[in-house]
């Protein structure tokens, strides 16, 4: 039996989850952890991102105020979403509010 010379992790990775088809919702999740960059410091301590879903990044703001502010950065934001991972994974962002019992 003939042996195939190891691979390393990094390498193969990538195949494997597009082959089980979790490539996409990875790189969807991204767009959750790099909210603070995008949105900037200030902004993200007062608004979480909760999801991805559909290409849709669900937001939640601690008040309408902050609401607001999303709506009216919402394109610079999704400029730099689409930077960190991907154009197809996030179109639209939807901001809610919240309790922002996230900060306690």
């Amino acid at each position: 039996m003939r042996r195939r010379p190891a691979s390393r992790v990094g390498e193969v990775l990538p195949g494997v989850l597009t082959d089980l088809k979790l490539s996409g919702p990875l790189a969807a999740q991204t767009a959750v952890e790099r909210w603070p960059e995008a949105a900037g410091e200030r902004l993200s301590g007062h608004v979480r991102a909760v999801a991805v879903e559909n290409g849709v990044l669900r937001l939640e703001a601690e008040a309408a105020v902050w609401a607001s502010e999303v709506r009216f950065q919402e394109r610079r934001i999704l400029s730099r979403l689409k930077e960190a991972c991907g154009a197809e994974h996030v179109r639209e962002i939807r901001c809610t509010l919240g309790t922002g019992a996230w900060k306690e």
